[in-house]
């Protein structure tokens, strides 16, 4: 069982389905969030994707093994059995902890980023699910881009220069 409706859940029941006697994604809203071709390829499969469905109870042996599990929806209620749970929710900035500094961002929490992956506060650089600019993507990939381009731009505030040298 693979909690979650995004790619990362998505990935990994595609990966483990051919060495699992049966995968099943749970996801709590009516549409994925993942790629619609990933998607696609976990049906062919053989994963099975119950949406809209929500964690219920979890009904656990004398030797704390899992036995079975709930998932409900408004219309019902599933018995399920599993032998191993994978969580796969996503993660928000906990906004709170930055209160402080008046970094400006957007109406999801993400700080708003320039090109060179600067905030509005000079010397503070986000990368990844926590910031936001125009030409954002969130993935893996993209926020590995990210993360690249703020490290060479910190660099280069750090060490004063215009470019870096080879290896970048």
């Amino acid at each position: 069982m693979i909690f979650g409706g995004g790619d990362s859940a998505v990935d990994w029941a595609n990966q483990i389905v051919t060495n699992a006697k049966s995968v099943t994604v749970i996801h709590r809203r009516d549409e994925f969030r993942a790629k619609p071709a990933n998607l696609q390829l976990a049906a062919e499969q053989g994963v099975k994707l119950l949406a809209p469905y929500i964690f219920q109870e979890i009904t656990k042996t004398s030797n704390d093994c899992i036995e079975k599990l709930q998932v409900a929806n408004d219309d019902q209620v599933l018995t399920l059995e599993a032998d191993i749970i994978l969580v796969q929710y996503g993660q928000q900035m906990n906004k709170t902890k930055y209160k402080n500094l008046d970094l400006a961002m957007n109406e999801q929490s993400r700080i708003l980023v320039d090109q060179t992956f600067e905030s509005n506060i000079t010397g503070i650089y986000a990368a990844g699910d926590c910031c936001a600019h125009p030409t954002k993507t969130r993935n893996i990939l993209s926020s590995i881009f990210e993360a690249m381009n703020a490290i060479i731009n910190i660099e280069k505030v750090v060490h004063h220069r215009k470019v870096l040298n080879n290896g970048w």
